[in-house]
């Protein structure tokens, strides 16, 4: 009996010891690779990061590692977010103790609640601890700021609400065109949403327009990419889609594109579509210049999904005028008959000369022998230049919204 109860006691005791690991398994916001806690500072530290995901509806992790293999801290820090599983909003700090480097990534809202400028100052306030070996302290700091930044973060359903108050046109009922400077006919206006709507079913992409006379005081490219956000267009996970936003008080115009339409809307291609709307713009012919722009759109992402976009290099052909034809023959006769002309005039009459002797001076050259020596030869090469070899590099540029999303895009004025 004595036997039985000692191998009891031995084996709850063990059971015992082993809780705390399984605990430290199941963190859900911190995973100490390195070791640089303990079981409990892990335990406490998961539960300050808990506490602050559920109040600001933000991820905010912890992540240390001796070791990263053949992976930049950047990489790491993507794959590891992945595989935790954490949401479209989130914070995750690593610390490779390999090489003593940190590193923060942010996603979402965490990106709009904490800049680059921001992680820089968040991490010379965190920073001393790791370097002091006050681990527990330089994470206590870190989950402390990033719950300061983003209570102070912007409210973008606020935004969102303030930017869509603003729109008469939403009473029109017309998802894709929302013309609130009031420049098309009624009819024009529900023409137009009925062929982006059959394009955008036909393309899985949406195409949208919105016309204003204020942006309320917004650049018109944060004022595009905000009221693509408000508006909830996109369509599929990456939210793909191209809005075309005319200001009328300033005369300029921007397109916001998003997910796909950054791959489909090149900044060349954008740079080729603004130059056919801006002709129409100029003359008032806005059911036309939209109608152009729907038009182009389908043929842009068409083009991209057969594998190529319309990039440098690879633009649509550009068929000239009619008149240029005889303009060009007109202008070609007038120059030949002007060279000819010109070199007539330097002829003058000579007779034939079959021999030489009569330029030579008699009695003063006198040859005994003669050979013949080749001396060297030229050869000019010309590269012939391909698409691949112009000087711009092509692709799309991209900004970040104020909710943190990433658009592409361009515009002109008119």
């Amino acid at each position: 009996m004595k036997k039985l109860s000692i191998l009891c006691s031995s084996l709850l005791l063990a059971l015992m010891m082993c809780f705390p690991v399984f605990a430290s398994e199941d963190l859900r916001y911190v995973e100490d690779n390195a070791d640089l806690l303990t079981v409990s500072e892990q335990q406490e530290l998961n539960d300050t990061l808990t506490e602050i995901s559920e109040r600001q509806g933000v991820d905010v992790g912890v992540i240390t590692a001796n070791d990263m293999g053949d992976k930049s801290i950047e990489d790491y820090a993507k794959s590891k977010y992945k595989e935790r599983g954490y949401g479209d909003d989130g914070v995750l700090l690593v610390v490779n103790m390999e090489v003593r480097e940190w590193w923060m990534s942010t996603y979402g809202k965490g990106t709009t609640a904490i800049s680059s400028e921001d992680i820089s100052t968040i991490g010379s306030e965190f920073a001393p601890y790791l370097s002091s070996k006050e681990y527990a302290d330089a994470f206590e700091t870190y989950a402390r700021l990033c719950d300061d930044y983003i209570t102070r973060a912007p409210n973008l359903s606020e935004e969102y609400a303030q930017a869509l108050s603003g729109l008469t046109s939403l009473q029109d009922g017309l998802r894709f065109v929302n013309d609130d400077a009031r420049l098309l006919t009624e009819d024009e206006r529900k023409e137009l949403n009925d062929t982006l709507t059959q394009i955008g079913k036909r393309q899985g992409l949406d195409v949208a327009i919105l016309t204003t006379k204020d942006t309320g005081g917004k650049a018109l490219l944060d004022y595009a990419m905000t009221m693509y956000g408000a508006l909830e267009y996109g369509q599929g996970k990456n939210k793909d889609g191209i809005l075309l936003v005319v200001n009328m008080e300033t005369r300029k115009f921007w397109m916001a594109t998003h997910g796909y339409g950054i791959t489909a809307f090149t900044d060349a291609g954008i740079s080729y579509i603004s130059e056919k709307l801006g002709p129409s713009f100029k003359k008032e012919k806005y059911m036309k210049a939209f109608t152009t722009f729907g038009s182009l759109c389908e043929k842009f992402v068409e083009k991209a999904h057969n594998g190529k976009p319309y990039d440098v290099g690879n633009m649509p052909f550009k068929w000239l005028p009619w008149y240029c034809v005889p303009i060009s023959l007109l202008v070609g006769f007038v120059c030949a008959v002007f060279v000819v002309s010109k070199k007539r005039e330097q002829l003058h009459s000579v007779s034939f000369e079959d021999k030489a002797h009569n330029y030579m001076k008699k009695n003063t050259l006198k040859m005994k022998e003669s050979h013949d020596y080749f001396l060297y030869h030229t050869i000019t090469r010309n590269r012939i230049k391909s698409d691949d070899d112009d000087s711009s590099s092509g692709g799309s540029s991209t900004y970040s919204s104020s909710s943190g999303d990433t658009y592409g895009g361009g515009g002109g004025s008119f």
